[in-house]
């Protein structure tokens, strides 16, 4: 491509100004560069500005609002009620969409079941059970400076331990008490539950 002349401006290819690729593209690089940014633009105003028949923007933020209730204009609005009495909601008197065994007229979901506190899942209520009959089975964890840093870390992964399987907390009250991620715990007990069977083991 050196040698020959930019097909937009008519400038002379270089060797400071060729740019790689196919040969068909006789462009130099501000061409070329142009050419890009023109295309990256029409390609985003496309997709982003591009109106459906209820008048919102398909892509983009705009598409729907994110707050409930509130709508792009009268027509989107009018266009997911539709949508909704067809698949069996009705709107109250409060302006709050409602269906029977998923959500009632005050907006309250009722298909969702509390967990009550204390309540955990099947594994960790088997060893649960096990560690309450058998306090002295519960491991303790070995220090690492992944994970434990100082000593009152370790002190803390114990109490952790013990007011988890003993005093049935739940692991989300005990991540909001010492002010560590659902993660962290989860790693806890996890870390506790292939410890107990390692040492079972022997």
């Amino acid at each position: 491509m050196v040698g020959r002349t930019c097909k937009d401006c008519g400038v002379k290819i270089t060797e400071d100004n060729v740019i790689g690729g196919s040969k068909k593209l006789l462009k130099c690089r501000p061409c070329y560069d142009n050419y890009m940014v023109k295309k990256s633009s029409e390609t985003k105003r496309e997709k982003r500005y591009w109106d459906c028949e209820f008048g919102a923007p398909l892509y983009g933020p705009g598409q729907m609002r994110m707050n409930v209730g509130e709508y792009y204009n009268d027509k989107q609005e009018e266009y997911v009620s539709d949508i909704l009495k067809a698949i069996g909601w009705k709107k109250s008197d409060k302006g709050v969409w409602y269906k029977k065994g998923i959500k009632d007229e005050d907006g309250t979901f009722t298909c969702f079941t509390p967990t009550p506190e204390g309540q955990v899942g099947k594994k960790s209520s088997k060893y649960r059970i096990h560690f309450q009959k058998h306090p002295e089975d519960i491991p303790i964890l070995k220090r690492s400076k992944r994970h434990f840093k100082h000593v009152d870390d370790q002190k803390m992964v114990r109490d952790i331990q013990l007011q988890f399987f003993l005093e049935n907390q739940t692991g989300i009250s005990l991540a909001k008490r010492y002010g560590v991620t659902i993660k962290y715990i989860r790693w806890i007990l996890e870390s506790t539950y292939r410890r107990f069977k390692i040492e079972s083991k022997k």
